[in-house]
């Protein structure tokens, strides 16, 4: 990818998160419902386990504060986390920041740009939905393991699924279209008790990995597999606006999460 097309798609991430950062919670009810904030709860529950008394933490992507604000509810009174937060929107920080009483250092920069930087390491790394944004994601990816701690953590959710690993793909689109519905209803309401107001974002830039790329979790192991000593696994599973209860059960999954654990020095 050329100098212009990495500007190019980290502008558009600014420019789009920073106009509906406000909403941003109400808008994407594909994040914020019982089914993913239950599981994402889950998950840290398991990747924050052990003798850590004040875990190094740093929240990539950090938006209005999900991983944090769920972090901070698993956790023990007397666990202190060190938490640093980058984000590139200036807005969506700001939300975070009205959201989340705690002493968070926060960095407003793009995630290869912090690393550039960032002479510090880290017990855990938490990315949630962020992926299919950056320019080139695997070698992002390299250059956080090389600041995590041997024993650390990557936890990465919320990020679409390459359509080559998407079964029953007839059954998805036709639920997708009665999810759709159901949210254009919300958000008609939502507009109507002018809890928001209306926003025009494209995200055919921002976006960049969504739609028919999608990302590969298998080809993400491979990659880093080959050039970083740490053990991956990934599960798959359903994202949706209201259906997602519904799509686990029918088996239908069009996401996907990944846990990357650090074995030795790189």
């Amino acid at each position: 990818m050329d100098y212009e097309q990495r500007r190019d798609i980290i502008e558009a991430n600014v420019r789009e998160h920073d106009i509906e950062a406000e909403y941003y919670d109400l808008l994407h009810k594909e994040i914020f419902n019982e089914y993913e904030q239950d599981r994402i709860r889950l998950s840290l529950e398991k990747i924050i386990g052990g003798n850590i008394k004040r875990p190094t933490i740093l929240d990539v992507g950090s938006g209005t504060g999900n991983l944090v604000s769920n972090l901070l509810t698993i956790l023990d009174g007397s666990v202190r986390p060190e938490i640093v937060a980058v984000d590139l929107s200036g807005q969506m920080q700001d939300v975070m920041k009205r959201k989340i009483n705690y002493p968070v250092r926060y960095y407003l920069k793009d995630i290869d740009s912090f690393l550039e930087i960032n002479r510090k390491s880290f017990d855990v790394v938490l990315i949630s939905s962020v992926l299919h944004h950056l320019p080139d994601y695997e070698k992002t990816l390299g250059n956080i393991i090389k600041c995590l701690n041997v024993g650390g953590t990557i936890y990465i959710t919320h990020e679409p699924l390459n359509p080559k690993y998407m079964e029953r793909r007839s059954m998805n689109s036709i639920l997708d279209v009665l999810d759709y519905s159901i949210y254009t209803v919300y958000y008609v309401g939502l507009l109507l008790r002018k809890k928001i107001k209306r926003v025009k974002i494209n995200y055919r830039v921002c976006d960049y990995h969504v739609g028919s790329r999608g990302i590969d979790p298998i080809g993400i192991k491979k990659a880093l597999d080959r050039k970083y000593p740490v053990h991956i696994e990934f599960s798959l599973y359903p994202t949706s606006y209201f259906l997602a209860g519904l799509k686990d059960r029918l088996d239908i999954n069009n996401s996907f999460e990944m846990i990357i654990k650090k074995i030795t020095p790189t």
